[in-house]
């Protein structure tokens, strides 16, 4: 599939985002609390993998562009998943801080992965069938695993609290 310049254009702004915030880390101050990792590890680690994907992702774009036909733009069915898949993300995102404190770390974070993967899994042009019974509980096991593992680590590892409702702090 072919990318528009759009997308291109919109890896280009992320990447530059992802600049701005990864500067910004650098100006959080120490805490006074103590503790094992400091303020600014957690945002650092973050920009810095986000800056890493979406340089990837525009390299990628933009060879898989020289060797197709001179970068044609993408048909309109394609923008048109893109932008569905985009747009469903974001909501995402802002629906899962929202209900975050309410269901807590590990039900508010399996749900996300659990509803991103399924969206764009079931906006790719190139699946060749449907999803059944059994990759859906598989989704479940792998969203609710890695889930519970972030919010192990987390908080055992380096004592930060998350949110957690009900049995275990979960």
């Amino acid at each position: 599939m072919k990318q528009s310049m759009g997308q291109i254009t919109f890896q280009v702004v992320l990447l530059g985002l992802g600049i701005l915030f990864l500067s910004e880390s650098f100006g959080i101050a120490g805490s006074a609390a103590g503790g094992t990792l400091a303020p600014a590890a957690f945002p650092k680690a973050i920009c810095g993998l986000l800056l890493a994907l979406v340089a990837m992702s525009i390299i990628t774009t933009l060879a898989r562009r020289v060797r197709t036909s001179g970068g044609a733009s993408a048909t309109l069915a394609s923008n048109a998943r893109a932008y569905v898949g985009t747009v469903g993300v974001a909501l995402l995102l802002v629906l899962y801080t929202a209900v975050l404190e309410q269901l807590g770390y590990v039900i508010a974070t399996s749900t996300l992965i659990f509803v991103v993967v399924s969206i764009l899994a079931l906006l790719d042009p190139a699946r060749q069938r449907k999803p059944g019974a059994v990759d859906v509980l598989k989704l479940v096991a792998f969203s609710v695993a890695v889930a519970a593992a972030i919010f192990f680590i987390f908080t055992t590892w380096f004592g930060i609290v998350l949110p957690a409702v009900g049995w275990m702090g979960i």
